[in-house]
């Protein structure tokens, strides 16, 4: 409860809030995805049998007891999973914490300031200015919008570099992936050299 109260308690809370232009309309669906995640933290990592299938219990919590939508459902249950990853990625810098935010926020989109939001919450209070500058960096790069990236290089360029078809060119495109999150701001030609250094069995 003291989780849920410090994330709603000032629309998110307002270190969230520095990710958007001055005066933002508040998002009501962000608001209340991220209200009911920090509320059902505790349920992380709990699972039940639904139809003979293990299902998160965030989850199910939010599509079968609150009888939300499956679209809610699966967006807190990614928030609440997700908060670790957030949390490592605050104590981390350079190469290192670019490609551990970028590897989050691919799954979370916009997502991610809610994530942010608990991980502030959770922190110990000398600990949560470094959530405060996290938060803050995340605007200034340009991982923001990374979910929306289309390849530098499609299959075609990928097999021109000597990759070949099937799980290998799946590889490929996944090492992209992870060297374009620790370089942001590169383009097709740098993307081609270090592609050129990588083996794809």
């Amino acid at each position: 409860v003291r989780i849920a109260r410090d994330v709603v308690g000032a629309g998110l809370v307002p270190e969230v809030e520095v990710l958007t232009s001055p005066e933002p309309p508040r998002d009501n669906r962000l608001l209340r995805r991220a209200s009911l995640a920090a509320f059902l933290m505790p349920l992380r990592g709990l699972t039940y049998l639904e139809k003979k299938k293990p299902r998160n219990a965030v989850w199910g919590a939010v599509r079968s007891s609150l009888m939300l939508k499956n679209a809610d459902a699966d967006a807190v249950d990614r928030i609440v999973t997700a908060v670790p990853a957030i949390g490592r990625a605050v104590e981390l810098d350079g190469e290192a914490r670019l490609q551990a935010t970028g590897e989050a926020l691919v799954d979370l989109r916009e997502e991610w300031v809610s994530v942010a939001a608990i991980v502030h919450a959770l922190a110990a209070p000398e600990a949560q200015p470094r959530v405060v500058e996290f938060v803050q960096w995340v605007k200034t790069t340009p991982l923001v919008g990374c979910w929306d990236w289309r390849p530098l290089l499609d299959g075609n360029a990928l097999m021109k570099l000597g990759v070949p078809r099937g799980p290998a060119l799946s590889k490929a495109r996944k090492a992209e992936m992870t060297w374009r999150f620790a370089n942001p701001g590169a383009g097709e030609a740098e993307c081609t050299e270090f592609m050129k250094t990588q083996t794809f069995a």
